[in-house]
């Protein structure tokens, strides 16, 4: 998965993955976030600094963040991943992070048991099994899926996951703290306030 993040008063453009999905809405400081829900890194940066980056920054509105889906990593981690992201897709707009974040709060049993893991998601999303397989499944999402993830990581350059992304300047793929996200996000507000 990918992250970015816009900073308040910023002008670049919004990403145009996952648009209807967004966590916050508005001209903010923009920051995608490239993640998969099966990365271990990911999983942790989820775990240690999401709660208080979400709460500072994604639940205030000073920050416009967009999760981008990828699929890198062994083959065990990109079919887990894809399964995971075809999931929050037949969510919905408004069961799509409530599968990654179930996800990530379930990653430890993920790779022991995908199926079983992701199944008892889409229980609780209220899916029925027959909805569960046909969603992870689907060979046209699939497709589509493989075709946005793949041009994402063409177009930005991104190997890697986790990778953050502040108004269109990319960190190193891995584990990024929140003192570290906290002084690039100041960074980019203050380069908008000095541009506008």
């Amino acid at each position: 998965m990918g992250h970015a993040l816009r900073s308040r008063g910023a002008t670049t453009a919004a990403s145009r993955i996952l648009r209807k999905w967004r966590r916050s809405r508005g001209r903010l400081p923009q920051g995608p976030c490239r993640h998969h829900v099966s990365c271990p890194v990911c999983g942790r940066w989820y775990a240690e600094v999401w709660p208080a980056f979400k709460a500072r920054y994604v639940d205030t509105g000073r920050i416009h963040y967009i999760l981008r889906e990828m699929l890198v990593g062994d083959s065990t981690e990109m079919s887990a991943a894809a399964a995971g992201f075809l999931l929050a897709r037949c969510a919905g707009k408004d069961g799509y992070f409530k599968v990654v974040d179930a996800i990530f709060k379930n990653q430890q049993s993920l790779f022991g048991d995908v199926n079983g893991t992701l199944g008892n998601i889409a229980k609780s999303m209220g899916m029925s099994d027959a909805q569960f397989n046909a969603c992870i499944t689907n060979d046209q999402a699939l497709l589509a899926l493989n075709t946005r993830t793949q041009h994402n990581a063409e177009a930005n350059n991104i190997s890697g996951t986790p990778t953050f992304v502040i108004n269109g300047k990319a960190f190193p793929a891995g584990y990024q703290s929140l003192s570290t996200l906290d002084a690039a996000i100041a960074a980019a507000q203050a380069g908008a306030r000095t541009k506008g």
